[in-house]
């Protein structure tokens, strides 16, 4: 298991690799399939659908959670 830091450069380093997008459709999508591979490869938290606050894992934005 790594840390959020470890897993925040991990994240950074896919996306700044990543080819670029076309729209911010296609930004929004690569957020979080980049986000949730790397949770998945490096949290050791599984992937909870209800999008909990408090189990340690980072999860990728959301269209209907606007702030």
């Amino acid at each position: 298991m790594k840390s959020i830091a470890q897993r925040l450069d991990e994240f950074f380093r896919r996306l700044l690799a990543a080819p670029a997008c076309g729209s911010a459709d296609e930004a929004f999508a690569l957020l979080g399939r980049v986000l949730i591979e790397v949770e998945d490869e490096l949290s050791g938290i599984a992937f909870d659908a209800g999008y909990p606050f408090d189990d340690g894992r980072m999860y990728p934005p959301r269209t209907d959670a606007e702030r």
